[in-house]
């Protein structure tokens, strides 16, 4: 990781917003969502207990139920299982179970979900053998993936080059984008990706005919092509044709197609290189959509704009905004998600709420109805495998430290990976261990800046986190 310390880890005002909104405890046992995705009419969502679970449009097995019916309410994909993280593509879903592998089910095209034989999967299918993935990201018809090593995988449609591999032939399993390690944060739209390096570098490729590479010209680019330079960013979000972003001193800047005003820079013109979106230092969470984008600020406001046909901006009529309006009532937003046309949002009290089209029951409310403004929804019930119970947790010393910690964790089975995340929700660290090491105390040396961390420990069917301050 980069020397020069990142702005974020040493402003108290981000420590408990984002990703890690619940930094400072030993796991999100009290928080029923930890992550949600929405793609085009349908949601998949992870809950603090590992279990995934799904609703919406299920035409092509995208919910991952088994079968082709829809649901309006949130239901288990692939019960007994827990994942680590999930994404949803347009019409397909990936996800990492607690073991590292991956997994793709939906429709298939372009061997999007890893298999050029397989046109559409109703339950998740694996990809591959191997088990150090840890984060996914899907488009349309194309997928990313980071592994535990910082390394940058692609596969599925590359007509307009946006795998990054430097040819514009689709690949149906995946494939490394160069030989750079240190990917830490991946999107992927329509046609089009991008991708944050742990220097804070950023980085896209892919159709570029709205200037969405942000590189001051229309021509598309089949390898990542820096954005800039000397700045540090702390999260990116691609929607169709439009991107997102936010610079380590909170400023959001925006580029690419704005037909809907989903920019948010007050016109309708697109951008071809990154243009600051007002003048609020605040930012910590964006999202976007189809053609809407959602933000939260650190001080737990939440704003949308762009398209409101379906009411995803939520702020209680239909009517597009080319800038951003507050929304959702009170400050108490920790961060939010859009979809194709919906939107969701996470409380500081880790209360779900969602908003927009909801033809199919994406909202997971029980119902059919679109709403512009938002709604709770309930965290739902049903008879899972209980969680291993670890004799312990994870045991940290010394903690506060350098870098330098000993780790004890006897409870856990299997092959471990350990790894460590910022402020962000971003992975800055990682390393497989064997139980034994563990049980008896394993010596770890990781090279970050000063600041607060979360150490996750992964083993077979368990995950166990521990919060780590460097100084």
């Amino acid at each position: 990781m980069a020397s020069t310390p990142n702005p974020l880890l040493m402003n108290p005002k981000y420590l408990l917003t984002g990703a890690l909104m619940l930094l400072l405890g030993h796991s999100a046992s009290a928080q029923c969502w930890s992550k949600i995705s929405a793609g085009i009419q349908f949601t998949v969502a992870l809950r603090s207990d590992h279990t995934l679970w799904a609703c919406g449009n299920n035409g092509y097995g995208q919910l991952g139920y088994g079968n082709n019916n829809y649901s309006n309410a949130f239901l288990p994909v692939d019960p007994g299982s827990t994942w680590i993280d999930v994404a949803a593509g347009d019409n397909f879903t990936l996800g990492i179970k607690s073991d590292s592998s991956l997994w793709a089910w939906g429709k298939g095209e372009y061997g999007v979900l890893g298999d050029i034989t397989i046109t559409t999967a109703n339950a998740p299918v694996q990809i591959g053998t191997d088990h150090d993935w840890a984060k996914v990201a899907g488009g349309w018809r194309h997928a990313m993936a980071l592994k535990g090593n910082g390394t940058l995988w692609t596969w599925g449609n590359n007509g307009n080059g946006q795998l990054g591999i430097g040819t514009n032939i689709s690949n149906y399993t995946p494939v490394q984008v160069g030989t750079a390690t240190g990917w830490v944060s991946i999107s992927a739209g329509e046609a089009s990706a991008v991708a944050i390096r742990s220097d804070g570098s950023l980085w896209s490729w892919g159709y570029n005919g709205f200037g969405a590479l942000g590189n001051g010209s229309t021509t598309d680019g089949n390898l990542p092509v820096q954005i800039g330079s000397g700045w540090q960013w702390i999260q990116v979000e691609l929607g169709r044709e439009h991107y997102l972003a936010i610079r380590s001193d909170g400023t959001l800047w925006a580029w690419g197609y704005n037909g809907e005003g989903q920019l948010g820079l007050g016109s309708l013109t697109d951008q071809y290189s990154p243009m600051q979106v007002g003048t609020s230092n605040n930012w910590n969470h964006i999202s976007a959509g189809m053609y809407f984008s959602l933000g939260t600020q650190a001080d737990g406001s939440l704003w949308a704009w762009g398209a409101n046909e379906q009411g995803q901006l939520g702020d209680g009529t239909n009517t597009g905004h080319s800038v951003p309006v507050q929304t959702g009532g009170s400050n108490n937003w920790s961060n939010a998600t859009a979809g194709g046309r919906h939107g969701f949002g996470v409380t500081t009290a880790g209360d779900l709420y969602a908003w927009g089209e909801n033809l199919y029951g994406s909202l997971g409310n029980g119902a059919n109805v679109a709403l512009n403004v938002p709604v709770l929804i309930a965290c739902p019930t049903a008879t899972r495998l209980a969680e291993p119970v670890l004799s312990s947790l994870p045991i940290v010393s010394p903690n506060p430290n350098s870098g330098n910690f000993t780790v004890r964790c006897p409870g856990l089975q299997g092959a471990t990976r350990a790894s460590v995340h910022d402020a962000t929700g971003r992975m800055v660290w990682s390393r497989m261990l064997d139980p034994m090491e563990l049980h008896n105390g394993v010596d770890l040396a990781v090279d970050l800046t000063p600041g607060c961390y979360l150490l996750t420990l992964q083993g077979t069917g368990s995950i166990m986190e521990e919060r780590i301050v460097i100084r």
